[in-house]
């Protein structure tokens, strides 16, 4: 089996823990999924089991500090061998497609990919001309001081609205020119919309949450608190992806992590 995006099992502590953006192999960037989905096989189900006492680390001092019952250790990812019992195969860390905005490169269509989408995808319109162009992830993200982090709101931001109706088709517009102000986004509504300033924040605002909408009013980080839905801060500062996770040239380890996509996506670890 080809190995897939590994790393070593110290970095998945730090820096590619929980909720870390990373490039992988073939450019595709994706995000650290949460403990809730960890320790699974590739295939995202319990077949064969996996003995998580292997994993488990034991600190007493620190269990009762923190109000934890223990620790556990990053899955080494281990493949299976004929006529060895090898346990715990396949073990990887799950990781989810983020941005999931996509963009032809040929002719600007932007497409929302799922989540879960561990596959290329080709754009389907030039597909129909005859041309295969595989689409690529936008460069941008929102992110707030609070390290929440969600897709740039483009179609609210062309159609300066939080909350748009239309549902049309967007592009991505680049003139050739080296800077943010050089593209903008459109939609076949006839709505469009430059993306000059959008990187811009200060100490306490930033030009996307004053900007969006000059009608509905600041456009407020999304993120979720204890599990309700909040508008928690006026700021959602833009970074690039490519900011987030630079690329990485991973060393051969006994130990390593596998990032890979189970049935939401995983890495593998080495160690």
């Amino acid at each position: 089996m080809k190995r897939k995006n590994p790393v070593r099992c110290s970095q998945v502590v730090y820096p590619y823990g929980i909720g870390s953006m990373v490039i992988g192999k073939g450019g595709v960037s994706f995000i650290v999924a949460g403990l809730d989905a960890w320790f699974q096989n590739e295939s995202g189900d319990a077949n064969p089991p996996i003995d998580e006492r292997e994993y488990i680390i034991t600190e007493p001092r620190l269990q009762e500090l923190l109000d934890v019952s223990h620790f556990r250790s990053p899955p080494a990812y281990r493949e299976p061998r004929r006529g060895m019992d090898v346990p715990n195969v396949n073990v990887t860390v799950p990781v989810l497609r983020f941005p999931q905005w996509h963009v032809c490169i040929r002719c600007d269509r932007m497409e929302s990919l799922p989540l879960t989408q561990t596959e290329k995808r080709y754009c389907c319109f030039c597909r129909e001309e005859g041309v295969i162009v595989e689409l690529s992830q936008m460069q941008f993200v929102a992110l707030c001081q609070r390290g929440h982090l969600q897709e740039f709101p483009w179609s609210e931001w062309v159609h300066r609205q939080h909350n748009p109706t239309c549902s049309g088709q967007l592009f991505y517009i680049r003139s050739g020119g080296g800077t943010i102000a050089g593209q903008k986004v459109k939609c076949d509504c006839g709505a469009a919309r430059s993306l000059a300033n959008i990187d811009k924040a200060g100490h306490s605002d930033t030009f996307l949450s004053f900007n969006l909408s000059r009608v509905d009013g600041l456009y407020l980080c999304r993120g979720i608190v204890r599990g309700l839905r909040k508008r928690l801060m006026p700021n959602a500062a833009i970074i690039s992806a490519a900011i987030c996770a630079e690329r990485q040239t991973y060393g051969s380890r006994k130990r390593q992590a596998r990032f890979c996509y189970p049935k939401i996506g995983k890495l593998k670890t080495c160690g």
